[in-house]
Parts: C-alpha cells; sequence; structure tokens
C-alpha cells in the first residue's frame, strides 16, 4: 500500500491529476484516504450507494451505480419461472486470482428476494471440482456462474473461456449475467454491461466537469 501511496502521489506532484475514476471499493477507500487527492473530484463505480459515501461532498465525489444486482435478480427469476420445481440455487466460481464483489452481491441477492431457495456455493474449486459438481447437479437444482479469473495450472484462464466445457457436462442449464457469457454455453441471463459503467461514468464525469448535479 506504501508503494502505492508513494507512486501516486508523484504522479499527482509531478504531472497532475484533474479527475480520479475508481472502480472498486477497496480502489475508492485508497484515494479517498489520500489527503492530496482531497481536491480532486472522484468518480466511482459501485455495486450500489454505501452510506459512508452518501456523506461525501457531491462536488467531490459522484458514485455510479452498477446493474449487477439488477442482473442478478432477474436472471434467478427467469430461472425459477423455467424450472418452477426447483428448491435450491446453486453458485459456481472458479479459483480466483483477486477477489470480486459479485459473491456478496449474489448472496445478498438471493437473502433478500429467494430467501425460500436453500442456498448453495461451490466457490475457489478447481476446474476438474467445477465440473464434477455440475455433472451431479438435480433436478431441484438453478446453476449461476460467477465471473471469474484463474490460473489453470500456469495460464490465464477467464470463466467464459471454460463455459462451454463446463456446459456440456452439467446435468441443469447454467445460468449467468455477464455479456460475455453468451454464446458460450450458458442458457441465458440478463446482463450488466461494461457499456453501461462506461456510458454512466462518462455522464458523471461531465455532470463534475460542468458543475451541474448528477442523480
Amino acid at each position: 500500500i506504501e508503494f502505492y501511496r508513494q507512486t501516486v502521489d508523484g504522479i499527482v506532484n509531478t504531472v497532475g491529476v484533474d479527475l480520479i475514476v475508481a472502480v472498486l471499493p477497496e480502489a475508492i477507500d485508497f484515494v479517498k484516504d489520500l489527503e492530496s487527492y482531497m481536491s480532486v473530484p472522484i468518480v466511482a463505480t459501485l455495486p450500489a450507494k454505501p452510506n459512508e459515501y452518501l456523506e461525501l461532498p457531491p462536488e467531490k465525489f459522484r458514485v455510479v451505480e452498477s446493474t449487477a444486482p439488477d442482473a442478478i435478480r432477474n436472471t434467478l427469476l427467469a430461472a425459477t419461472k423455467i424450472n418452477p420445481n426447483a428448491t435450491q440455487i446453486e453458485v459456481l466460481s472458479g479459483p480466483e486470482i483477486w477477489g470480486t464483489n459479485f459473491k456478496e452481491l449474489v448472496q445478498s441477492v438471493v437473502e433478500q428476494d429467494f430467501a425460500n431457495y436453500k442456498f448453495i456455493t461451490h466457490y475457489d474449486k478447481p476446474l476438474p471440482d467445477l465440473e464434477t459438481t455440475l455433472s451431479n447437479l438435480s433436478e431441484s437444482s438453478i446453476a449461476l456462474t460467477l465471473p471469474f479469473f484463474s490460473v489453470d495450472p500456469d495460464q490465464l484462464v477467464s470463466s467464459e473461456s471454460i463455459l462451454t466445457k463446463l456446459s456440456a457436462v452439467s446435468t441443469q442449464p447454467l445460468y449467468g449475467f455477464s455479456e460475455p457469457f453468451f454464446g458460450k454455453g450458458i442458457a441465458g441471463g440478463y446482463v450488466f454491461t461494461a457499456q453501461e459503467y462506461a456510458n454512466a461514468s462518462a455522464d458523471a464525469v461531465i455532470s463534475l466537469i460542468n458543475g451541474g448535479s448528477y442523480d
């Protein structure tokens, strides 16, 4: 962290920064805590609007909400209609190099809107274990796969690059909410896209530059 502090401070002091776009809560906390940044506007992209960020001055801080929670909710809702006899939701993810907030998002959506379903997670599993899990799914299961990146064993592997293989062994349809999943083996789902993030972030940037309100 100290290395990053020194590096970023050096950029601010030598080159100058007019505006910061932070993508993850960790990045937002990092730049927010740097004293040299407090005079620099920040555009933050988040899965929701945490209360702690709402108290920051709007002339310096804008939050762009992600559509991922809605995509997860709508995907699961569609899956429950396709399989009305389902009693459990099983969520899968491979071994990750870095953490994501999708696990927390899915859990939050399930607890809020699908509490009557048994919630089963298969997180950070080696790829052969995912294949075994999928090949033994029961008819009462809804299978949701999360975006992830893993090393198997010495190369970077993304979830969409192995979805075709996983769907081939799965005894139940696979659902997903990430745009790159489509055409790779999932049965369907509602998606959120990087383009949506980019457009909303650009609107927030323009709003900050123009000094106008952003909702």
